[in-house]
């Protein structure tokens, strides 16, 4: 019993050593923590107090001064209520400096050698310390705005040619220009809205040389500059139409109607007022048989007053006709009327110096006089008056082909025209017994198989088979007589 009482009274005297112990752990933790953080308060005093004189070994002193309070923390010392308050006051007055410091001491020098962890934040005062305003700077809010006003012009300019372009479907021209503009605007509209973007192009800036207080204005350059490229390809628009037309007209040339009339429709996308457009949309539609859509063509190149349009619509309507009648019949007095009013017209409109136009109004004028009466019935009276009108219009067109190249399209069709009318004007007067002169028909079959190997457009190709094949006489009427031979 007495060895018992013994046992606990030595196990309570060391359990109270221990607390002591403790204690005294705990005390001489808070007094090492307050020498560090005084002496962390007396290094930050000094750097305050020497204000422009600031040196280096100062600086250094007050930084490590401020890792010895982080080296207590990491070895297990605690902060009481009081320690912790003044340390944050110490460090935003630290944090204060922050620029002072960053400003005239070369801080990512000394981390090289200190290799402090990213968590000691007072080695990293520059993100602390408050951005230099350079003098450049203080109109950035202006170069900005400059920025946004150039982007909502590129915007529109930019919106019209993509709208041009993507019409008829992008090809490499419309792709190269539209992505061109879409990834610059995207680029400076990034740079000026949103922070990612604008560090992108800061950084970007940066690589090539140009200052930090001069990026605002370098922004407003890139963004004027492509301001004014979307409108120099605004302006040009129809120069991009005209490159398109001409494109056309060559695809046309080598009998590819299909891409003609795709070129054609980009050609208009560009220049919706340029009535050659629709003229050779009418023309293409005309090749590929769609007389409703050439008709659309050259109603809408009509309201130009264009007296190609006016002829290609007057000629169409002809052709319609005689499509509905047969190829041989007189076409209805309702169209004929029409389609003489906008030949008259286009004659009255067109120029002298306009050849080709000029050969072609009288061509189609014949022809609609060709198309006034009835091949196989018509009275020879009715006949005669017509093929009257017919010759002396196929007359004036082959002395209009006399005065162009010979590399003009359809050269000789006003000729071949006007040896038909002779084929159906002796026809229509024949009198029994009489003998036709055979070599009139045979002049025609071949100018007509010329114009045919040359690319005969379709329907004069239909019109002069009809003419020239249709007869009111037999084969007989162009032999002679066995006694006369």
């Amino acid at each position: 019993m007495k060895d018992f009482a013994e046992e606990s009274k030595s196990a309570e005297e060391s359990k109270s050593t221990i607390d002591e112990n403790l204690i005294d752990e705990k005390l001489i933790d808070e007094k090492l923590m307050d020498e560090a953080i005084a002496h962390y308060q007396g290094a930050l005093s000094t750097v305050e107090k020497a204000g422009l004189i600031l040196s280096k070994r100062k600086i250094i002193e007050m930084l490590l001064s401020r890792d010895g309070v982080e080296n207590r923390k990491n070895n297990g010392a605690e902060l009481n209520a009081s320690q912790c308050a003044l340390l944050i006051d110490l460090d935003e007055q630290l944090k204060e400096l922050a620029g002072i410091i960053a400003k005239k001491f070369p801080l990512d020098s000394y981390r090289l050698s200190v290799n402090p962890p990213e968590s000691s934040w007072w080695w990293f005062l520059e993100s602390f310390a408050p951005r230099e305003i350079h003098k450049y700077d203080r109109f950035d809010w202006l170069w900005y705005a400059l920025t946004l006003g150039c982007m909502v012009v590129a915007t529109t300019f930019g919106s019209s040619t993509a709208q041009a372009f993507s019409s008829e479907g992008f090809d490499l021209l419309g792709t190269f220009s539209t992505v061109g503009q879409a990834v610059g605007m995207l680029l400076l509209a990034g740079g000026v809205l949103t922070e990612n973007g604008k560090e992108t192009v800061e950084n970007v800036l940066k690589s090539v040389g140009i200052p930090p207080h001069f990026h605002a204005e370098a922004i407003f350059g890139a963004s004027a500059l492509m301001a004014a490229s979307s409108y120099v390809v605004y302006i040009n628009l129809p120069n991009i139409g005209e490159y398109y037309y001409k494109q056309g007209q060559i695809s046309s040339n080598q009998g590819d109607v299909v891409s003609a009339l795709d070129l054609y429709k980009r050609a208009l996308n560009f220049n919706p007022n340029d009535p050659k457009i629709y003229v050779a949309l009418g023309k293409v539609s005309e090749d590929m048989g769609q007389l409703k859509n050439a008709v659309s063509y050259y109603e809408q190149g009509r309201s130009f007053n264009d007296p190609a349009a006016l002829n290609g619509l007057g000629r169409v309507l002809v052709f319609q006709s005689l499509e509905d009648v047969g190829w041989t019949a007189k076409i209805d007095e309702k169209v004929e009327r029409r389609a003489d009013f906008f030949l008259v017209a286009a004659e009255k409109l067109v120029k002298e110096e306009q050849k080709v136009l000029r050969r072609d109004l009288a061509i189609n004028h014949g022809i609609l006089y060709l198309s006034d009466f009835n091949l196989k019935k018509s009275s020879v009276e009715d006949a005669n008056n017509a093929l009257d009108n017919a010759y002396n219009s196929f007359e004036q067109a082959a002395e209009l082909e006399k005065t162009l190249p010979k590399e003009t399209k359809e050269q000789g069709k006003g000729q071949c025209y006007l040896q038909i009318t002779q084929k159906i004007r002796q026809e229509v007067n024949y009198q029994k017994g009489q003998v036709l002169n055979p070599d009139i028909p045979k002049k025609a079959e071949a100018c007509y198989g010329e114009l045919y190997r040359a690319g005969l457009n379709p329907y004069d190709d239909t019109k002069i088979y009809y003419s020239l094949y249709t007869s009111r006489v037999s084969l007989e009427a162009y032999k002679k007589p066995e006694n006369q031979k």
